[in-house]
């Protein structure tokens, strides 16, 4: 008996508040008086379930994928076309990996880096490894060219023995190309 009479009081107590409770909202912020910059990127992938995006597809230069891979072998100008939006404040990048057998027959690869065929930046592979390469674009190349190419020039690169073309070898493994830009940069 007394545990009914337990419940009774507990439960006429809970009811006992009734819709008078309230609580207040929880503090605000005003995230317009804080600077927050979120990357906006057009970049495209190059693994077998990426390639060709409505935005973004691949013209030529760039071998098809390999199983399981996250990059493709490329040739001597691999070239990219990109709808974007607008123009200011990009930088066009690539990830890229010089490998180790190549570089044993080429030494050093210099890696051109265009857009709409105007060079944007340049770098020397002379190690094996990884590398990104990112360049600010002057956005007088991106409405020049709407859409806009990204392209490649390496040189030298090692013969293709699979290839009969002779100056059509295997350069570099690109693992993304496109265009980056922080989103604070441009409206």
């Amino acid at each position: 008996m007394l545990r009914v009479l337990a419940l009774v009081v507990l439960a006429g107590s809970l009811t006992a508040c009734g819709g008078d409770i309230s609580f207040p909202p929880p503090p605000q912020r005003n995230l317009i008086s804080h600077s927050v910059s979120h990357p906006i990127s057009a970049v495209l992938g190059m693994s077998a379930d990426e390639g060709d995006m409505p935005w973004a597809s691949i013209l030529g230069d760039i071998l098809p994928p390999s199983e399981g891979a996250d990059w493709r072998w490329t040739r001597e100008h691999p070239s990219v076309q990109f709808d974007l939006m607008d123009s200011d404040g990009w930088k066009a990048t690539a990830r890229i990996t010089a490998v180790d057998k190549v570089l044993a027959t080429t030494g050093p690869q210099h890696v051109a880096m265009l857009v709409n065929g105007s060079r944007v930046g340049s770098a020397t592979l002379s190690a094996t490894g990884n590398y990104t390469l990112s360049f600010p674009v002057d956005p007088t190349l991106l409405k020049s060219g709407s859409p806009a190419v990204l392209s490649l020039d390496i040189e030298p690169c090692s013969e293709d023995p699979s290839r009969s073309e002779k100056g059509r070898g295997l350069c570099v493994l690109l693992h993304s190309i496109g265009f980056r830009k922080e989103a604070g940069q441009a409206p």
